[in-house]
């Protein structure tokens, strides 16, 4: 049997790939086993020293060793190789687990507190530097492929050191715990020092943008921050939340460690008990991971799966509160220890990659490394508070109280998720390639160095909007192409930068009808004072719709001027003459576009998709994509198949919003388009085995040279299939080309066996 082959049609890793998945496999294998030993075991004997209200001090010293030990690590680990880096943090921790093990040292009072804190740290820096090196090896499209693969050896590893430590060593955990914990961390230099350094180098190897404290100015950093974060609303959102989090996380430990303190008396019994939980919750946690999580967050959305753990910590505080006994305590610890690796840390990455980008990377490790850590301190103040100062009851209301605060920090972080999303898609429906504006900036680069200057910035902001590069070019307003303008009100939609006001003001009397619609919509939700002056002092509209959506945002609540009509009345009346007048290609589709930048979704969206079929205009598809969440099925079908033709980006936009659609639908479009690139499917599919085994057998059935060329590419794109497929594939087009041959000749034959032909020969025959 080809072990390779095998591999690759079990786990989706190609061939070329083995050289350095098998090894990474292997090391987050032992790194698995070595973050569960050390759970298991310091553990056991931190609850047996101190009980559960030893949790209290711990978070708060362990949340400041996590600031400290994050900021030398930036300072000195970041500044070598990733692969001297890791190598130093794996000697480093074994050779302090050993340490620990000698005589002078275990009879020590401290020891179980300080090997507990070393646990946590051990683990978090270790996969932190996992996650930082493997992307020398990964791209951003085999990672999807390879990352599931690598998770689950860490589970394996954890499943391996619960079945071992209950099997061999739960009589005596003090004794031969620790030497199975050193020695696991020893191990994982093995698969480290076979790793090859990658081709090509495989990224950056050395110091990363996603670090955690970046130099010595730690104040200025924070504070610097902390700014940025605020500015955005999913980042504070999302900080405020993960602090919520982090408390919760505290609460819950404390109250399952009580609760396995309580009913296993000996350690003995506790190590028992914990060695075999982390095999059946790794096992559980593997198969969901392997099986169902992907498809719950592909059916469900971001938004219900990012509540799923709030949620979850909920119910079993309720339960506990209820009942507590070890069930609600093997609850609340599949809570702290697995649901977050299942569904909160995908839902946190996928929330984090619709934030603007050039903010994410910092934001992020901010997050990581000072917020989280903050709320293990806070979360040790509950804990204490909990412990000495409220009764039983008292205590469990705290922790439900904590969970709703936390539910209602997560709906406002999905609220943000969607408008963040939005803008984002919004955004990339505008962009601009910077080849495309050459022959529009060329009049700007016969100018001065200024006007080059000018159109070089507006190159560089389409390509890759920021707030800053829209900064720069906000005092050449005047002489900026519409694209641009068009791109920074979008941009300043999702934060409120300096040079906002002076903007939109200049924006409202605008030339152009798009960014005129934009700054309108952009100022709908002020205040109706405010609205009517800056209407009245800057808006300079020329087309019905504006006037009328201009109307709409100065009706206030009583009905809409020289009308008679209400609001409500008003809007849908508008849309339909707009809308009716657009469809007859009367107006243009901005002016329906007028209309929709001031009013709710729920009032034009119908409209919207029945126009954008009809007239196949790309502005109105480009309107549609922010909102292709709340599309059905057949509607979400029938935009995709209206603009089939669209720019693959658009068609990915649409895509990652449109949730009803299932993969088949999506994989409909290699029918329908004349050709799409193998780059292309990469950007609008995933690997899904259903429209793998459809293509396969439409491979080999008669079909145009397009939709086979489709075919191929995206065959390409998710790993060349068995051979077998292919050589069925190949004798297929083979025959085929040999019976139109065979056709083709007989047919010559026949036309030459005709009297008619007969008859010609002869009388050229006869002239010659």
């Amino acid at each position: 049997m080809d072990i390779r082959k095998a591999g690759w049609r079990l786990f989706s890793i190609r061939q070329d790939e083995f050289g350095y998945a098998v090894p990474l496999f292997a090391l987050y294998l032992l790194s698995g086993f070595f973050y569960a030993t050390g759970q298991i075991f310091t553990e056991t004997i931190f609850l047996k020293t101190y009980g559960a209200p030893g949790l209290s001090r711990f978070f708060v010293y362990n949340g400041i060793a996590l600031i400290f030990g994050g900021l030398l690590y930036n300072l000195f680990l970041l500044r070598v190789s990733l692969r001297r880096g890791y190598i130093v943090l794996i000697v480093l921790f074994t050779a302090l687990i050993t340490a620990a093990s000698l005589e002078r040292i275990r009879g020590e009072s401290w020891l179980p507190f300080v090997l507990y804190l070393g646990n946590y740290l051990f683990t978090f820096f270790l996969d932190m530097h996992f996650f930082n090196f493997i992307f020398r090896y990964l791209s951003l499209r085999n990672s999807r492929r390879i990352i599931p693969f690598l998770m689950g050896g860490g589970k394996l590893g954890g499943i391996i050191s619960g079945a071992l430590i209950f099997g061999l060593m739960s009589d005596d955990i003090t004794r031969l715990g620790i030497i199975l914990w050193a020695s696991s961390g020893a191990l994982m230099l093995v698969p480290l020092l076979t790793l090859r350094p990658p081709a090509g180098g495989g990224g950056p190897d050395g110091r990363r943008e996603s670090e955690l404290l970046p130099d010595m100015h730690i104040l200025e950093k924070i504070v610097r921050k902390v700014r940025v974060a605020i500015r955005f609303p999913l980042f504070t959102w999302s900080m405020l939340a993960v602090f919520a989090m982090s408390i919760a996380n505290q609460v819950a430990e404390f109250y399952f460690a009580g609760i396995f303190n309580r009913v296993f008396t000996t350690g003995r019994e506790l190590a028992a008990f914990l060695s075999v939980y982390t095999v059946g919750s790794d096992l559980l946690t593997l198969g969901l991971q392997l099986f169902i999580v992907s498809r719950v967050i592909k059916g469900a959305g971001v938004g219900k799966v990012n509540s799923v753990y709030p949620v979850s910590f909920l119910g079993f505080v309720l339960l506990a509160a209820a009942w507590p006994g070890l069930v609600a305590g093997i609850m609340l610890r599949f809570f702290r220890k697995n649901l977050g690796i299942l569904f909160r840390m995908p839902a946190f990455n996928i929330i984090m990659a619709a934030s603007p980008s050039e903010r994410m990377a910092e934001v992020k490790s901010f997050i990581t490394g000072i917020i989280s850590p903050l709320g293990m301190i806070a979360g040790g103040g509950c804990i204490l508070i909990i412990h000495e100062h409220l009764s039983p009851g008292a205590g469990y209301a705290l922790g439900a109280g904590v969970g709703a605060v936390y539910l209602g920090l997560t709906l406002f972080q999905n609220r943000a998720y969607l408008s963040s999303l939005r803008k984002r898609l919004s955004i990339g429906s505008a962009r601009v390639n910077v080849a495309a504006l050459m022959s529009g900036g060329e009049l700007l680069l016969r100018g001065n160095d200024d006007a080059e200057r000018i159109f070089i910035a507006e190159a560089f902001f389409n390509q890759n909007p920021s707030v800053e590069r829209a900064a720069d070019l906000t005092p050449y307003y005047e002489r900026l192409s519409r694209e641009t303008k068009e791109g920074m009100l979008d941009l300043f939609s999702t934060t409120r930068p300096e040079p906002f006001e002076a903007v939109v003001r200049r924006a409202l009397g605008d030339d152009e009808p798009s960014v005129r619609i934009r700054a309108l919509g952009l100022i709908a939700g002020r205040p109706l004072a405010e609205r009517r002056k800056l209407i009245d002092t800057y808006f300079r509209p020329s087309l019905e719709g504006e006037w009328r959506a201009a109307m709409l945002i100065l009706a206030g609540e009583g009905p809409v001027a020289a009308t008679g009509l209400d609001p409500d009345s008003f809007a849908l009346r508008s849309l339909h003459e707009i809308g009716a007048m657009v469809r007859a290609r009367e107006c243009d589709p901005v002016e329906f576009l007028a209309l929709c930048r001031v009013l709710h979704p729920g009032y034009y969206l119908d409209r919207l998709v029945g126009l954008a079929v009809a007239t196949r205009e790309i502005a109105l598809f480009d309107a549609i994509i922010p909102h292709a969440d709340s599309l059905t099925r057949s509607k979400a079908r029938g935009v995709m198949y209206a603009f089939r033709d669209a720019a693959p980006g658009r068609l990915a936009d649409f895509f990652s919003m449109a949730g009803a659609l299932t993969e088949m639908d999506r994989a409909s479009l290699l029918d329908l388009r004349p050709a799409l690139s193998a780059a292309h499917m990469a950007l609008l599919f995933q690997p899904d085995e259903k429209v793998r085994s459809t293509i396969l057998r439409r491979l080999a059935s008669r079909r145009s040279f397009n939709q086979k060329y489709n075919y191929l590419n995206y065959l390409v794109s998710i790993g060349i299939p068995a051979a077998k497929e292919m050589e069925s594939f190949l004798d297929y087009e083979i025959d085929t080309t040999a019976r139109i041959f065979t056709h083709n000749a007989r047919g010559r034959r026949r036309a030459a066996q005709t009297p008619h032909a007969q008859g010609a020969r002869r009388h050229h025959g006869g002239r010659s």
